[in-house]
């Protein structure tokens, strides 16, 4: 029996792109207690440095005005329904939601652009519901430098054009972060990576979720540039083109490292996952070859991942799942996994109990598992009457001797 345990930058453009617009001692202090107080000062969280701003749109447009860092005085869960989109132009600038904090473009506009030269930090944050009827980037359009850390996108929508949720023009790292139904409806015209449409510098994706988009061409990411995606899960998404790449359609090179592909649908039933020039090793795995040959091919029965779970959502692999202990350590201690996972829990931990911690494949790691050594059973009521006849036979054999020898 064995238990759980847990151990715990190109310029903007003015108007909205499609996939098809891009090319490519005197102080008194000696030097040791100034080291100390740089250190110090260095090691502070994001938040002790950050202004404060009220939890509404006017709150929005000042942190985006002032730049820097930012938090916001969130009582509880709160929504922000922007009137207009938000063109950003500092140098510099963290929005951090505090995981209470929806901004949603109501269905009706763009919510983020990242123009040329600033650089962005969206940290746990749902960024919801933004729309475009054509172009791109209908939750984040990025020409600049963006990281997204600890996001979650949903329900973000485009008619025709390329990455409802987020389009890449510049730099971005993505970090466990989730993308659920984001669409790009389209049937006629262009419909490109409805969680990401990449046309930047560099996109790196790492502990990250993609579930339930759809578009024509990489219904999770289409990739014209390079992708790189690291310990990350793309299940359940859907392309309706034909070969169109539920998961991922790879104009440019695409890697793949310990992440689980599958689930993923396609139109004409042909290339569900992956579609492109896709590299792939054994350390990731599929329920197909799309992905690459020398992904290691599992089915989704035996993958066997749980329901969506955690903020953002998560897919926990259930126990017994051939993608626990299954992944490179190299790859999971290395930049930009870092040991870290996307519920939480540092990798590598041994979650299949057989004495060795291993780095599990996807998004998730999970917890280690120990055997129980059962304890010893309390003596029953037949144990406690043999023993009690045990030493009257020994009485009766020492009286008996006893009386012989008289």
């Amino acid at each position: 029996m064995r238990a759980r345990i847990s151990s715990a930058a190109r310029t903007a453009s003015p108007s909205p792109v499609s996939h098809h617009s891009f090319a490519r001692g005197k102080f008194g202090l000696g030097l040791s207690a100034v080291v100390i107080l740089v250190l110090n000062l260095a090691l502070l969280p994001i938040s002790a440095h950050a202004s404060v701003q009220a939890c509404t749109e006017a709150g929005l447009d000042a942190a985006i005005a002032a730049g820097g860092s930012n938090t916001f005085s969130c009582a509880g869960a709160t929504t922000i329904a922007i009137t207009a989109s938000k063109s950003i132009s500092v140098a510099n600038l963290v929005l951090d939601g505090g995981g209470l904090l929806t901004i949603s473009g109501g269905n009706a506009r763009r919510i983020f652009q990242v123009n040329g030269g600033s650089a962005v930090t969206f940290q746990n944050l749902t960024i919801s519901n933004g729309f475009l009827a054509s172009g791109s980037g209908a939750g984040i359009l990025n020409f600049g430098t963006a990281a997204i850390v600890n996001s979650a996108f949903s329900g973000n929508v485009i008619v025709t054009g390329g990455g409802a949720a987020v389009q890449n023009v510049g730099a971005m790292t993505v970090d466990k972060s989730t993308f659920l139904n984001n669409s790009v409806t389209s049937v006629s015209g262009i419909a490109d990576g409805a969680a990401i449409n990449n046309n930047g510098n560099s996109l790196i994706v790492s502990n990250s979720t993609f579930s339930g988009n759809s578009a024509g061409r990489g219904g999770a990411i289409l990739a014209s540039t390079g992708l790189s995606i690291y310990n990350s899960t793309i299940v359940g998404n859907s392309a309706s083109v034909t070969c169109g790449a539920g998961a991922i359609f790879a104009v440019g090179t695409t890697t793949l490292a310990n992440t689980i592909v599958a689930n993923n649908t396609s139109g004409g039933a042909c290339r569900p996952n992956c579609n492109g020039t896709v590299v792939s090793g054994a350390d990731s795995m599929s329920d197909n070859a799309d992905c690459g040959a020398s992904i290691t091919q599992r089915t989704v029965v035996q993958i066997n991942l749980g329901t969506l779970t955690g903020s953002p959502a998560y897919f926990p692999l259930n126990p017994g799942s051939t993608a626990i202990d299954a992944g490179s350590n190299a790859i999971c201690a290395a930049a930009p996994v870092n040991n870290t996972s996307q519920n939480g829990i540092p990798r590598p931990t041994d979650g299949n109990g057989d004495g060795t911690a291993t780095c599990d494949v996807g998004s998730f790691e999970a917890a280690a598992l120990v055997a129980i050594v059962p304890a010893a059973p309390a003596p029953t009521l037949s144990l406690w009457v043999m023993l009690l006849l045990a030493v009257l036979l020994s009485v009766a054999t020492f009286v008996q001797l006893s009386r012989a020898q008289d």
